[in-house]
């Protein structure tokens, strides 16, 4: 869902007088941070992770740096429209993943009613380096991907969270902001 609010945000930034080359000039910091951050969260979800032991064993953790490379990468970018209310959708998925042992929940009766049946069983196994079925010892239940996406009005059908909806707005205001922000007046207006 992230990647439909990026795209949306570039359609709209663009019809609305924004420019590509003010997003490729963006004075974005600690990018290198950012792109480690999804590296380790695209280590988890390889199908090849799921036969390392030491993946296994130490997924949990794994995901919990991702985030603190994540956190670090945000926090050098705070001054950019969005990135406040994005940094606020990331930090309340940390939350419920780290009180549920590195997994972020996700609804079960959700997954039926968006079609997800497939993803549920899955679920089911407990293999998921990064996710787990909601059950009665999960904590924090109300922050865990608990909301429906279905097919219309989404693309996709999906279940997200209180986080990932904050995490799109703060996405979709970031690229507004940075495409029609010339990479100079931003720069000056940070100093």
């Amino acid at each position: 869902m992230l990647t439909l609010s990026v795209l949306l945000g570039i359609l709209v930034a663009l019809l609305t007088g924004g420019s590509l080359k003010n997003l490729a000039d963006a004075d974005f910091r600690a990018v290198g941070w950012l792109f480690s951050a999804f590296g380790l969260q695209a280590l988890l979800h390889l199908a090849v992770a799921k036969d390392i032991l030491i993946i296994i064993q130490w997924g949990w953790l794994i995901h919990l740096i991702s985030y603190g490379l994540l956190f670090f990468a945000l926090s050098r970018n705070l001054h950019i429209s969005g990135v406040r209310l994005f940094t606020l959708g990331v930090a309340l998925n940390f939350v419920v993943i780290a009180a549920n042992g590195g997994r972020m929940p996700v609804l079960g009766p959700g997954l039926t009613r968006v079609g997800l049946d497939e993803y549920r069983e899955f679920l089911a196994t407990g293999t998921s380096l990064t996710h787990a079925l909601v059950n009665k010892a999960t904590r924090l239940d109300f922050l865990a991907d608990v909301i429906e996406f279905s097919k219309p009005p989404f693309p996709r059908a999906g279940m997200g969270s209180i986080g990932d909806i904050l995490m799109m707005i703060g996405v979709f205001i970031m690229i507004q902001f940075l495409a029609k922000s010339p990479h100079s007046q931003l720069s000056e207006s940070t100093e």
